[in-house]
C-alpha cells in the first residue's frame, strides 16, 4: 500500500518552474500531504495519539516547542504543511460537525479538505462567524498509495513559492493554462 515510486506530472513541474500554480496543483499538494499524514497515522496509531497530544499541549498551554515535536513526529510536519497551504490561500466555506468536533470545510478545485476548528484557533485565527454548520456522520478517511501522490519535494517547492509570495495562482485546471504557458518560451529578438 505504501511502497513504489512517486511520479509528479511533468506539466506540474513545468508550471512550478514558471511560478504558476493552479487550484488543481494546490489541491493535489494538499491531498498528498494529507494522505501521507494518514499513512503515518495508520502505521503508527499509538505514536499518532502521542503526537497529537504533544502538539495540542504545545499550542494550548505553551508547554514545549512545536518545531521539536514536528521533527519528532513526521505526521505533524505533513499536517502543518497542509494547514499552511489551506490557511495561506483559501477560506473555509462551512463547518462540519464530526463526532462533536468542529472542522472547517474547504473546497479547493474538485476536492474538499478539513481543518479542525480548534487548530485554526490555536494558530491564532479568529473564529469565522456566519459559516453554516452541517453535522456529518460516519466520516472516516484513510491513507493512499504513495504512487498516487505527488512527491514531498514537489510539495515543498510549492510551499516555498507560497511562503515567498512568488507565484501566480490560477483558479482552475492544468488544461486551461498549460498549453499557453508551456508554449510561451519563444522570445522575439
Amino acid at each position: 500500500m505504501y511502497g513504489g515510486a512517486v511520479k509528479t506530472p511533468d506539466v506540474y513541474t513545468k508550471l512550478l518552474e514558471k511560478g504558476v500554480l493552479t487550484t488543481e496543483i494546490i489541491a493535489t499538494v494538499i491531498y498528498s500531504l494529507n494522505k501521507r499524514a494518514k499513512n503515518w497515522r495508520d502505521r503508527n496509531p499509538d505514536e499518532y495519539h502521542k503526537a497529537k497530544k504533544e502538539r495540542n499541549l504545545i499550542l494550548m498551554e505553551g508547554k514545549g516547542h512545536l518545531n521539536v515535536a514536528i521533527k519528532k513526529y513526521k505526521v505533524l510536519e505533513y499536517y502543518r504543511k497542509k494547514d499552511f497551504v489551506l490557511l495561506s490561500l483559501f477560506r473555509p466555506t462551512k463547518i462540519h460537525l464530526i463526532d462533536g468536533v468542529e472542522y472547517l470545510y474547504y473546497e479547493v478545485y474538485k476536492s474538499d479538505f478539513h481543518l479542525p476548528g480548534y487548530i485554526y484557533e490555536l494558530y491564532g485565527y479568529e473564529t469565522i462567524n456566519g459559516l453554516k454548520t452541517v453535522e456529518v456522520k460516519d466520516f472516516a478517511t484513510g491513507g493512499e498509495e504513495i504512487t498516487k501522490l505527488v512527491s514531498v519535494q514537489f510539495c515543498n517547492r510549492v510551499i516555498d513559492l507560497i511562503k515567498n509570495n512568488d507565484f501566480i495562482l490560477i483558479d482552475g485546471s492544468i488544461a486551461a493554462t498549460s498549453s499557453v504557458l508551456l508554449n510561451s518560451r519563444k522570445t522575439s529578438k
